[in-house]
């Protein structure tokens, strides 16, 4: 659902920079964090520790020669600071699951570009064992065409084609094992789109959370299939570039809005 939803409102900026679309969902999530954050919290009582917090940083300045009055005073700050988390608990538990749904799509379309027509790219599969290897063989769509025929590594137990790209479109990318097949989509595209390089097995539980590839079967005789799309750039020389940009947007946006709301 999540996914539909950018998709929708992203596709007028799928042509232009990725920052561009990304820094619209920052600042939306922002906004929309700070009104969640302003209606699972205690307002009031959070004004109030906050507030305490206030004073008894005034009284370290005013007793900074009384030793026994300052470890008082440090006491407090630290028991005040523990009241507040725990009043802000809920609200960091309501806010993590919305922001790791959005982070997860965010992954995918800002992680990687797609590739685009005319270029060449590198397909690989990784098998379960040497026997399972020598028996993989690549299918391609009309549309697709092998530049290098397999590469096969043993010692690795990999398997690797070079692809060259042909007109836009969602690929089907067939890997024959023997009587079984499985399939992996290849996205050829100048827009920004949801990108899955990988395609891994079910018994992976983080694979469950973050593909929407599909995935192999536990007992599959192939492991792994991975396709090589271009990497986004960097942000400031941080990588993964967009997850630094949207924190940061997304914090300014929402420091900005809770001042604004005079919230705790």
């Amino acid at each position: 659902m999540v996914s539909k939803f950018f998709d929708f409102v992203l596709s007028p900026f799928a042509e232009m920079s990725p920052y561009a679309g990304l820094s619209l969902i920052s600042v939306v999530t922002g906004v929309v964090m700070v009104f969640l954050y302003s209606w699972t919290t205690d307002q009031k009582k959070l004004k109030e520790i906050r507030d305490k917090i206030k004073i008894h940083f005034l009284e370290v300045r005013l007793f900074k020669e009384d030793m026994a009055e300052m470890f008082t005073i440090q006491r407090e700050i630290i028991k005040e600071n523990l009241n507040y988390l725990r009043y802000t608990f809920k609200s960091a538990v309501v806010l993590i699951l919305p922001i790791l749904f959005i982070v997860i799509d965010l992954n995918a379309r800002y992680s990687f570009y797609p590739i685009r027509p005319g270029d060449s790219f590198v397909v690989a599969a990784v098998a379960q064992d040497q026997n399972s290897l020598a028996r993989i063989e690549l299918i391609l769509p009309q549309g697709l065409s092998m530049d290098v025929s397999s590469m096969r590594i043993p010692e690795e137990k990999r398997v690797s084609w070079q692809i060259h790209a042909g007109s836009s479109g969602i690929y089907n990318l067939i890997f024959h094992q023997g009587e079984k097949q499985y399939m992996h989509n290849a996205v050829i595209s100048s827009r920004i789109q949801r990108i899955y390089p990988d395609m891994k097995t079910e018994k992976e539980w983080i694979s469950r959370l973050t593909s929407n590839a599909g995935l192999l079967p536990s007992d599959s005789p192939i492991q792994m299939i991975h396709i090589e799309y271009p990497k986004q750039e960097s942000f400031l020389g941080l990588q993964p570039g967009w997850l630094y940009f949207f924190f940061l947007i997304s914090m300014i946006a929402g420091l900005a809005v809770k001042k604004m709301m005079n919230l705790a």
